[in-house]
């Protein structure tokens, strides 16, 4: 091999490694990282615990947790996120994760249950998910099981102010059978908060009503069909190797104005999603 050629070679490795960690990189401040602070031995600030998946996480599209933390600096804000996390996932760590003791929690999974469970595309049916450790492919009423027995596990915790996020668009065409089917995901969610006693921040309205002010969706962006993991991955070296930021991404893929790969958030998106916690919190 020439040294062009073993020259090309390295440079693009380092590109895949570097964009790899950004990728998977734990957030800033999460649940390990809070636990060997001096603060986790202190009560001086009341601890906010954001559970969910890598939207909470921030490593795939915009990572808006810090412009939160700095907006509630009166505020431990632990970040809980883990890429790729079900509902049934965020049911068998709920436990390790309340060890942070926190006084507001809250909560926003389903994205890759509803993913998962999107029978018009999306790696057939959920076997990446059984693949990476689920027990079966998801379906809308094992999300709906899982999250159940989250808000339950939170509230007899005796966790008092506690939340639930309906999940974001699954690319931005409204009438879409990708976005009929998240629909039935945050029927659910509403329903299982109403029986656990649990706050419900709309935040999948919120997405639609950014989209409508800003003029609507445009007539150019495809429906979601499932994850296209080059424009995931290409999105994503943009933006960590070439510096564009997640709007430029989101319009590069798919004209899209509040997502960047039809699931994780762009810089519009995300200020949308810390605005609507940031209202919930404001009032705790």
């Amino acid at each position: 091999m020439n040294t062009f050629l073993r020259l090309l070679l390295g440079v693009g490795l380092s590109i895949v490694c570097y964009n790899s960690y950004c990728m998977f990189k734990p957030p800033a401040l999460n649940v390990s990282a809070f636990l060997a602070t001096t603060a986790a031995t202190s009560n001086e600030k009341p601890r906010v615990l954001l559970l969910g998946d890598s939207i909470f996480a921030g490593s795939i599209g915009h990572s808006w947790v810090p412009d939160l933390r700095a907006q509630h600096s009166g505020k431990d804000v632990i970040n809980g996120g883990i890429n790729a996390e079900l509902a049934w996932n965020i049911r068998n760590r709920v436990d390790a994760v309340l060890a942070v003791k926190p006084d507001v929690v809250v909560l926003m999974v389903g994205t890759n249950d509803a993913m998962g469970s999107f029978r018009g595309g999306y790696l057939k049916g959920g076997d990446l998910y059984v693949a990476m450790g689920a027990p079966q492919k998801p379906t809308v009423a094992w999300h709906q099981e899982n999250l159940k027995a989250v808000l339950q596990k939170l509230r007899d915790h005796g966790i008092q102010q506690r939340a639930v996020l309906t999940i974001p668009p699954l690319g931005e065409v409204r009438a879409s059978k990708a976005n009929k089917h998240v629909n039935a995901i945050n029927a659910n969610v509403k329903q299982v908060a109403l029986e656990t006693d649990t706050t419900v921040i709309d935040f999948n309205q919120a997405i639609w009503e950014e989209i409508d002010r800003l003029g609507g969706a445009s007539s150019d962006t495809q429906e979601f069909t499932g994850i296209d993991v080059w424009a995931q991955t290409f999105g994503s070296v943009l933006h960590n190797v070439f510096g564009w930021n997640w709007n430029d991404v989101g319009q590069y893929n798919n004209r899209l104005r509040m997502l960047t790969d039809n699931c994780h958030l762009s810089e519009r998106g995300a200020d949308v999603l810390r605005g609507v916690v940031s209202q919930y919190l404001s009032l705790r």
